[in-house]
């Protein structure tokens, strides 16, 4: 039975138990947020390592949300210009092109972080701009070049018509060079014509950074935006076409799709999103292709930090990024008259091991004990282990030196059992999260619950609260008025909470109040 309160008002701080209201036990709440695994700098390559961690300290966040975004990054990076043949024989391709989100509270420092991973791609960007403009001014010059000569032979043809002139006049109509082309990494904001644009100039593919991904989710369910999402769902494989036709302008063929995504995102944003998909036009597998989707927990406390960041493991890393995006696929890779995009295989050590790997993963998919959305996501780790494996083995690559040539031939003799090895540690604490993810997509009421009981019971909440009272903390989980208001209708349900009804005045309502059941004081440490 629900508690209220009707027709009283209640000064702050006043406690209905002192005019001799007893008060019910209060009822648990049942934590809604399974344990996830922690991301460890033993399952990063080297080269990543303390550019990382150093962020994450520098930030104090989870190390969980810089791995995820230069993970990702990475993956855009190499994009489609090599695949991974993850069987010994059998021509399946997979591109290891990756999408992947943070989840965390409006505070929870995603921005900052993504912004910092970002920066090696930015800068390649600053670089690729500085390059087309040099090229731009150069193709300008030669232009006017070419015509005036062009004028001086029409000229000289008035006077007479020579085999001479009429070679050299189609020489120069014959040597019109290319207009230069932009090279670009990443994209924020853009109409999927403006995409494909930039794709047919940019094959290798690009990634599309958010920094908050509801925003682009929630386009996509948009009425007259099917096509985009279609698009969307297209370009996670990698190696397709796509056709664009709108009615007044003119048709886009794009050759080759290949987008990887990243951003942040509320839990409350990805639960709406979650809702509003599967009341609509039902499951699409859109989610799922998140694979590099993490929800860690919060830092439990927060540690002053203020110092230089590590110039080399920064220098280290910001290497590998110029030398991933500038490196030939020919030289670690091979083609086959059937299929242009260069390959690598597993070593034949490594190949037993990705073997054993898979078969289980089918066993277990088979197996019929998971959840079916949970099932959909893991079915697409079959492409993800031989991707991050790849990635993985590039990075290590690209870390090299000519001093490390003994190496760098080992390199190319096939993916290594090392980077196999990280990859299916690396997707075991992936499983972590999909799992904490979708069992907490469909109950933001309850998680939002469980935070706000943790703090009555740590006593951080006044007695007589309202929602508004709530939002202004900026709690985790609590910073979203729809959210804050299904939690205190479970605590009342609870009997952790007492509604009171505001009296009936003129003019504008008076916002709800709720007295706090001082049982629930220390509940989770008594209990």
């Amino acid at each position: 039975m629900t508690n209220i309160v009707r027709n009283v008002d209640i000064p702050n701080g006043f406690d209905l138990n002192s005019c001799g209201q007893e008060s019910e036990t209060p009822q648990p709440i049942g934590k809604p947020l399974s344990d996830v695994a922690k991301m460890t700098p033993d399952i990063l390559p080297k080269a990543l390592c303390g550019w990382l961690v150093d962020i994450a300290e520098s930030k104090q966040v989870p190390l969980d949300f810089p791995v995820a975004a230069a993970v990702t990054l990475l993956s855009g990076l190499i994009g489609s210009r090599i695949g991974i043949r993850p069987k010994r024989y059998d021509d399946w391709l997979v591109m290891p092109n990756l999408w992947g989100f943070i989840v965390g509270s409006p505070s929870a420092m995603k921005t900052p972080v993504i912004n910092d991973v970002s920066k090696p791609i930015k800068k390649l960007e600053i670089g690729a701009d500085d390059s087309y403009n040099l090229a731009c001014k150069d193709f300008a010059v030669a232009a006017e070049l070419r015509k005036i000569e062009t004028d001086n032979i029409k000229k000289e043809m008035k006077q007479g018509v020579t085999d001479e002139r009429t070679d050299k006049l189609k020489a120069l109509m014959n040597d019109d060079d290319a207009e230069p082309i932009k090279k670009r990494y990443l994209a924020n904001d853009a109409t999927i014509e403006k995409i494909g644009v930039i794709l047919n100039e940019n094959s290798a593919g690009i990634t599309i950074l958010r920094d908050e991904l509801s925003g682009l989710m929630a386009s996509w369910e948009r009425s007259g935006h099917e096509q985009d999402k279609a698009f969307f769902l297209e370009a996670w494989n990698g190696n397709g076409t796509f056709q664009v036709d709108r009615i007044g302008r003119a048709s886009l063929f794009i050759k080759k799709l290949c987008l990887s995504v990243f951003g942040g995102i509320q839990p409350s944003k990805l639960a709406g999103y979650f809702k509003d998909a599967m009341n609509g036009t039902g499951n699409d597998g859109m989610l799922q292709r998140f694979q590099i989707a993490v929800y860690p927990d919060q830092l439990p406390t927060y540690k002053y930090t203020d110092q230089y960041a590590d110039a080399r493991a920064r220098a280290e890393a910001y290497r590998v990024f110029e030398q991933l995006a500038a490196f030939n696929p020919m030289d670690l890779a091979c083609v086959d008259e059937y299929e242009e995009i260069p390959y690598m295989r597993f070593t034949e050590e490594a190949q037993p091991i990705f073997r054993s790997w898979l078969e289980s993963l089918e066993n277990t998919l088979r197996s019929g004990e998971l959840p079916p959305l949970l099932e959909e996501h893991l079915g697409k780790y079959r492409s993800l282990v031989p991707s991050l494996a790849l990635i993985f083995h590039l990075v290590e690559y690209a870390s090299l030196t000519a001093n490390d040539s003994t190496i760098i031939d080992k390199c190319k003799q096939g993916v290594s059992t090392d980077a196999l090895n990280k990859a299916i540690q690396f997707t075991k604490y992936l499983e972590s999260h999909a799992k904490r993810i979708y069992s907490s997509m469909g109950d933001s009421g309850q998680q939002a619950a469980y935070q706000l009981s943790k703090k009555i019971a740590d006593e951080k909440v006044d007695n007589n609260f309202t929602v508004r009272d709530v939002q202004r903390k900026g709690w985790h989980l609590l910073t979203d008025n729809g959210a804050i208001s299904e939690a205190v209708k479970v605590l009342v349900s609870a009997n952790w909470l007492t509604e009171i009804e505001p009296q009936i005045t003129v003019g504008r309502p008076a916002a709800i109040q709720y007295c706090i059941n001082p049982k629930t004081k220390q509940f989770y440490e008594n209990t």
